[in-house]
């Protein structure tokens, strides 16, 4: 056992070539279960039996239980998700005088200022958050991963700022036939026809001009990289 620094290292087993059958003792101490099935036995009347390590004090030394209630007792000791289950020593325990010394602050996430075009290109050509940073909002995943920033408005060039949320249906169409409507406007009068009728057809775009985002990849995506 080695320890240096406020960590320590087992380093005392050794197996030489050629030596197999100690070789096949450290892989099972390495894969052994969760239980020890030499302590598990399922009877012929569909009881489960499982003995204990030592017996207790009043004497017990094992238990029977039906199926669904040793499937609850493993259960019970699964971890919740989400849960820590690493346990610091050292340095890094949680009471450690040194731990503000070697755990770096989180960074807080400060929001965009508004800042001129120019400086604006400047800004979103140096592009991606810092490696340190543990949450990216959507609208930054979005453009790291399909290259479009939805939050730059294509006729100001500024930023787009999000106002409020609507989950209410009624108001949410109200707010959609507004929208519908200034655009019919807005094409009418680019047109010199009637705001009412609906606005010059377009042809389909050319296969140049259509830009498919990229299929995203089965599997865990690490956007700290």
């Amino acid at each position: 056992m080695v320890n240096a620094g406020g960590f320590s290292l087992h380093a005392a087993t050794l197996i030489r070539k050629g030596q197999r059958a100690q070789l096949e003792k450290l892989c099972r101490y390495v894969t052994r279960p969760a239980i020890s099935l030499e302590r598990f036995e399922v009877r012929p009347d569909g009881m489960v039996s499982w003995l204990l390590r030592k017996p207790w004090k009043d004497g017990t030394k094992g238990f029977v239980m039906t199926p669904y209630q040793f499937l609850a007792r493993l259960a019970a000791i699964v971890p919740h998700p989400r849960e820590h289950q690493l346990t610091y020593q050292g340095v890094l325990a949680p009471a450690s005088p040194l731990r503000d010394q070697v755990v770096p602050r989180p960074v807080v996430r400060k929001e965009p200022k508004d800042v001129d075009v120019a400086d604006e290109d400047v800004s979103m050509g140096l592009g991606e958050p810092p490696k340190s940073q543990r949450y990216i909002c959507w609208a930054d995943l979005l453009k790291r991963v399909f290259g479009e920033d939805v939050l730059r408005c294509p006729r100001c060039r500024g930023r787009r700022h999000m106002i409020s949320v609507i989950t209410d249906r009624e108001t949410a169409r109200k707010v959609l036939e507004g929208v519908r409507a200034a655009a019919r406007r807005s094409s009418g009068s680019l047109g010199g026809g009637d705001p009412s009728s609906p606005g010059p057809s377009r042809s389909p775009p050319a296969e140049s001009e259509v830009r498919m985002p990229m299929p995203l990849r089965q599997g865990r995506l690490d956007f700290g990289k």
